[in-house]
């Protein structure tokens, strides 16, 4: 079974147990976890590592204490995170999730990268030379 302390991923690190979302139905878990209360990046890949799949992460995170003082995972609803999916394209907007090829290499290797990006643009620029703003990631 992997570790589920695996810190983010990196260069030359063995691939994760799991994968990024294949099906609609995926990308939606995903961003539901994503942006659920008490997940930041590197909850969100212990419990992908643990559980290998999304569904399986989304299902046991409500009943999952945090590490820092038993905090519950709270998660995002179906409704919220349908919501924010329809307002991201909308706006023409992608949706980038850690693992697919129109995920920046070089972010992979810091140590949490964000499991999902909205893009607004070509997604391709991703992987050219660039300049960044960074901000929070929770704004």
């Amino acid at each position: 079974m992997p570790d589920p302390d695996q810190p983010g991923l990196d260069f030359g690190v063995p691939a994760p147990a799991w994968r990024a979302p294949e099906t609609e139905a995926d990308r939606l878990a995903w961003l539901r976890l994503a942006r659920s209360e008490n997940v930041g990046p590197i909850t969100f890949q212990r419990l992908l590592t643990r559980y290998g799949a999304i569904s399986k992460a989304v299902e046991a995170a409500p009943s999952l204490p945090t590490k820092s003082g038993g905090k519950l995972l709270i998660l995002r609803s179906y409704e919220q995170a349908a919501a924010e999916m329809e307002a991201g394209r909308a706006l023409g907007a992608e949706l980038v999730c850690l693992g697919e090829p129109a995920y920046p290499a070089l972010l992979t290797s810091i140590d949490a990268p964000p499991p999902l990006l909205w893009v607004l643009g070509d997604p391709g620029l991703l992987s050219r030379p660039s300049l960044a703003v960074v901000g929070a990631r929770n704004a």
